[in-house]
């Protein structure tokens, strides 16, 4: 990723940790060939995963859930509002949704520039619908355009 004058290219590669054991991160640099390793004693996620584990999570309006992302070589845990019930049209068609924000802490993408708000559907596959944010030079918009649901 370049942002300004800064470039990186990172790997982290998740092992699970099963039978007791802790989980492993590798944290590998590939501009300098740096590598870390990490034992996490709980599950963590990196930033992607995390947003596919959230949609297991059991979504109450006005109530918060919590995850452990580990990204930039850090551990995170992560608080998820669940805000409201919304109805929205996109180009796959019109959803009843929960509209999601997750209060990221992390030094990705999002963490200089503002909020993430996520829609899903409100049903047990809890799909991404919608997603909005600021970045740094502006803002995006991200929306289902089709699929088989």
């Amino acid at each position: 990723m370049r942002e300004g004058f800064r470039r990186r290219d990172k790997a982290t590669y998740f092992e699970s940790g099963s039978g007791g054991r802790p989980q492993k991160v590798i944290f590998h640099n590939i501009l300098d060939g740096a590598t870390s390793e990490y034992y996490l004693d709980k599950p963590a996620y990196d930033p992607l995963s995390a947003f596919y584990a959230i949609t297991k999570m059991p979504l109450e309006v006005g109530r918060s859930e919590y995850i452990d992302i580990f990204d930039n070589k850090k551990l995170w845990k992560t608080e998820v509002r669940v805000l409201r019930r919304e109805r929205v049209r996109v180009l796959a068609g019109e959803f009843d949704t929960i509209v999601i924000k997750p209060i990221l802490k992390s030094e990705g993408i999002f963490l200089k520039t503002g909020d993430i708000y996520i829609w899903v559907t409100d049903d047990d596959k809890k799909l991404p619908v919608l997603l909005k944010s600021k970045v740094r030079v502006g803002h995006f918009t991200v929306v289902l355009a089709e699929g088989d649901f």
